[in-house]
């Protein structure tokens, strides 16, 4: 107890308001938790498609930490779902980025079909990192 006694305590929160958890990247640099090789491990299978919280914890019972653990342990990948599967199989590609350029190219094509679909009616924006000028 006197570990972790002077780690903020996490209350439950009213429907829709911000209630810090383990997989908030603020919360584990408040608690410096950032380095801890645990919580790396899991934030490494939460970026797994299809992979949260609890299958993460789970595959961490059974020893698995990376992706590539996954990989090579048969048993923990045969318990994986089909779109963890698929998940896995393109987690690197994944975390690459799209360039802008690329981005404002697929938008286009995207308002084109959904213009001549909606009749004027409905709306596109490009969301995300895009949105946010990264």
């Amino acid at each position: 107890l006197a570990a972790i006694q002077h780690y903020t305590p996490i209350h439950f929160a009213p429907k829709g308001s911000y209630a810090p958890t383990v997989e908030d990247p603020a919360w584990q640099r408040h608690v410096g938790l950032t380095n801890d090789p645990r919580v790396l491990a899991f934030n490494s299978l939460l970026e797994i498609w299809g992979v949260g919280s609890s299958s993460a914890a789970k595959l961490m019972l059974w020893g698995i930490s990376s992706p590539a653990d996954l990989r090579r342990d048969k048993e923990a990948y045969e318990s994986l779902n089909s779109a963890q599967r698929i998940g896995l199989r393109h987690v690197e590609d994944f975390k690459k980025r799209i360039p802008r350029a690329e981005v404002e190219e697929i938008g286009k094509v995207v308002r084109e079909v959904v213009d001549a679909l909606g009749e004027g009616k409905l709306r596109t924006e490009l969301c995300g990192s895009y949105r946010r000028g990264k």
